[in-house]
């Protein structure tokens, strides 16, 4: 454990408060896959040394991210319509989007 081992310490927990302050000002645009990272860091960091227990939990975060984005709807649309006694078209009452 010399020198080398003490900056790569330093480095890694520095990043991982970096990527947390980072995502928590950029939450509602792009700060929150840096932060889940940033937090999955803090987590793991006890076995930074260790690839088979770390890397699974760094990826997961990003699979996760990667998932919902190709799942979630880019927007949200939603229309409500009467019912009609009479023969003619329903009429939209009220939209979002």
């Amino acid at each position: 454990m010399g020198p080398n081992f003490r900056s790569g310490a330093i480095l890694y927990w520095t990043g991982a408060v970096v990527l947390i302050v980072f995502g928590s000002v950029g939450i509602f645009s792009i700060g929150a896959p840096l932060l889940l990272t940033g937090i999955a860091m803090l987590a793991v960091g006890r076995w930074r040394r260790n690839p088979a227990a770390a890397w699974p939990a760094l990826v997961g975060v990003w699979l996760l991210v990667l998932g919902y984005v190709l799942v979630a709807p880019l927007t949200c649309t939603s229309s409500a319509v009467p019912a009609t006694v009479s023969g003619r078209p329903p009429k939209v009452v009220s939209g979002t989007g």
